[in-house]
């Protein structure tokens, strides 16, 4: 420490070697008050490195602002990672907070959701009115990109790229009524039991795949004493199934979906299930006409249907079984026939469930055309009709009528064109305002195509307000089509240099129209990211929503609670092969012709097997053919010619 040992007068003894020698009014000052000098040599590498980071800023800076066409020196994918603005035609902070923000949805949730008040929609969990689907650019803050329960909802994404783990965020957010699809159900290991703290969880799993089996069964012929119901679980039926490979699929589907919704009908009336209507349609059997002409209050369509299919020719009337057949393929599965015939009792209650938050998985198998199909679509008929007409029955407290369904009924369609093809193009004009939520999830344009056709699919991308297209989507027509959607932007490209005659240079600014992202770029970006387009808003790209990054399942995975209530899937019992049998069959067979003829020997695998000899003992002679097959040999004969007799001579 320094002292001052007199006024006026400092000692120098005492300083470090880093402390000047020569010392000013300044430093003897702060020598004596005790305040430690700064070591002025230590001072000269600042003002470099200040310059630099200048520097550095004004490049960054031009690089966001005024990029130069396109990007130069790095690229859209490093921009994302880096959480920088993505680039000139992308949604800007103000308009990710106007359009994909909290705000809009809560505008209008103000109509959308009458139920909601003010200090509802302001201070509640804003999962009431809006779905979450990811977050965008930023570093302190990454804005939250959020739709509203009115915008049809499609991804596209391949397999492995976090699909469902986006779906099962939108599952655990709904805020009432939901219905899943999935395959092999890894949908109900993710979300089921957060599901069940809002409601019960209920799983139909007919084909009995996956980790979890049925808790509920649905009689298919129930409520069709209804011929309008009847008529719109067997439109729909018919149309989720695949009959592209019939000639003239148009007549035999209109056909055959008029004989089903007839028949069901007819069975419906005699309190019958669907294993009734097959053998009808197989035995060709006139039992459902006189059940229709004894019923006092069947359908008169009905019986005319009827009486019109039995009067078929041969040929047309195969061709109408075939149709029907290939519809009605879950019939020959032993699990899928046993969820479709209940117990005595009430059945799903459709009602009951719209009006809960319940969840229902409807689960299927893997293979292409599920069998399960048009099951899967003619419930989900039944519940969007359902859901319609109480929507437009439902009136607040306060007297006033709403209109539509108040919480939504949220459909989380996974894979839908192979487990649900429903007709999601026509319900996008009317689902909305209904109180009807819908996301669907695929992996590529092609599946739409296949199932919906060219038009439908274009129709059912048109009707989506918001699409979302993740990254290593390798479709080249569903990438061109994105790019091709969000258009172009004019951007700045390298100022032109011109020298004057007068031997002065200036530089003129040059322009540009690009697009907005190449499809390359969308199939670039970073795993677990995705572009997203919104109505009529600037795009964006997110960071998907993760259902494992949240801290509710997180807490739920470290608990080990369970899924309650629901039961593991059980083998089916398979027949063993009787060969047996079928020498028995023949023998019978036989029998009729021949009554006398004893019955053979059956056939076993074991007691028919020779035994097993000891290595040691001596080896057996060859088998030899039997006696009377086994040539003679030649008798030996001995020719002298001193003792010729002369006959051959003869």
């Amino acid at each position: 420490m320094h002292r001052a040992d007199c006024a006026g007068a400092v000692t120098t003894e005492a300083l470090p070697p880093s402390y000047p020698l020569i010392l000013g009014g300044d430093a003897v000052a702060a020598v004596a008050t005790g305040v430690p000098l700064v070591n002025e040599i230590s001072l000269w590498p600042w003002p470099a490195v200040g310059a630099a980071a200048l520097v550095a800023a004004g490049l960054i800076k031009s690089q966001i602002t005024t990029t130069p066409r396109r990007l130069r020196w790095i690229t859209r994918r490093m921009r994302v990672r880096l959480r920088w603005y993505p680039g000139p035609g992308f949604a800007t902070r103000t308009k990710l907070y106007l359009h994909y923000g909290r705000r809009s949805a809560r505008t209008v949730a103000k109509h959308g959701r009458k139920s909601l008040t003010w200090s509802d929609r302001h201070f509640g969990p804003w999962s009431e009115y809006a779905t979450f689907h990811g977050r965008a650019q930023g570093w302190l803050h990454r804005w939250g990109v959020y739709t509203t329960f009115e915008d049809i909802t499609i991804t596209f994404a391949p397999p492995q790229e976090g699909k469902s783990l986006k779906a099962a965020c939108s599952i655990v957010d709904a805020p009432g009524p939901t219905v899943v699809t999935s395959i092999r159900g890894d949908l109900i290991a993710l979300t089921a039991a957060l599901r069940q703290v809002k409601g019960r969880a209920w799983v139909w799993n007919p084909e009995g795949v996956g980790d979890y089996d049925s808790n509920m069964r649905w009689n298919l012929v129930e409520d069709c004493q209804d011929i309008v119901t009847a008529v719109r679980r067997a439109g729909h039926m018919v149309e989720a199934s695949e009959n592209k490979g019939l000639s003239d699929a148009d007549f035999w589907a209109d056909l055959a979906s008029m004989t089903l919704a007839a028949m069901m009908h007819a069975a419906a009336l005699v309190g019958a299930n669907m294993i009734t209507v097959y053998g009808w349609i197989l035995d060709r059997s006139d039992e459902p006409l006189r059940v229709l002409a004894a019923h006092p209050h069947s359908d008169d369509s009905a019986l005319t249907q009827v009486n019109a299919f039995l009067q078929l020719g041969t040929k047309t009337r195969d061709g109408v079984v075939t149709t029907l057949s290939r519809v009605l393929r879950f019939m020959t599965h032993p699990s899928v026939v046993d969820a479709l015939c209940p117990v005595a009792g009430p059945g799903f209650n459709f009602e009951r469930f719209l009006r809960s938050k319940d969840t229902l998985y409807l689960v299927s198998g893997t293979s292409q055309g599920s069998p399960v199909a048009p099951l899967f679509s003619a419930m989900l008929a039944e519940l969007v009709e359902q859901a319609t007409r109480l929507g437009s029955k439902t009136i607040r407290a306060d007297g006033q009528k709403v209109s539509r369904l108040d919480p939504p009924l949220s459909l989380e369609l996974d894979e839908a064109a192979n487990t649900s093809p429903v007709p999601v193009d026509r319900w996008a004009s009317w689902a909305a305002g209904s109180g009807i939520r819908i996301h669907l999830y695929f992996q590529s344009y092609a599946q739409i195509i296949k199932r919906w056709g060219a038009e439908g699919a274009k129709a059912l991308l048109a009707a989506a307000k918001c699409k979302i297209v993740s990254s290593s989507v390798g479709e080249g027509e569903l990438l061109d089509l994105m790019s091709h959607l969000l258009g172009k932007v004019t951007v700045r490209d390298r100022d032109r240099r011109i020298r004057e005659d007068d031997g002065r240079t200036r530089y003129e600014p040059q322009y540009d129209d690009v697009d907005i992202i190449p499809p390359s770029d969308i199939r670039k970006l970073p795993p677990g990211h995705a572009l997203l387009v919104s109505t009529s808003a600037d795009p964006t790209i997110i960071r998907m929503a993760n259902i494992r990054t949240r801290r509710d399942y997180r807490l739920w995975v470290k608990s080990g609670a369970g899924i309650r209530g629901l039961r593991p899937v059980l083998p089916r019992p398979i027949p063993a092969a009787m060969p047996e049998l079928l020498h028995k069959i023949r023998f019978e067979m036989e029998r009729q012709l021949d009554p006398h003829q004893v019955p053979p020997p059956s056939p076993d695998e074991i007691t028919g097997r020779p035994a097993r000899r000891n290595p040691y003992d001596r080896p057996r002679p060859l088998p030899s053919p039997p006696p009377e097959t086994r040539p003679m040999p030649p008798l030996p004969q001995e020719w002298n010619p001193w003792h010729d007799t002369g006959e051959h001579d003869e």
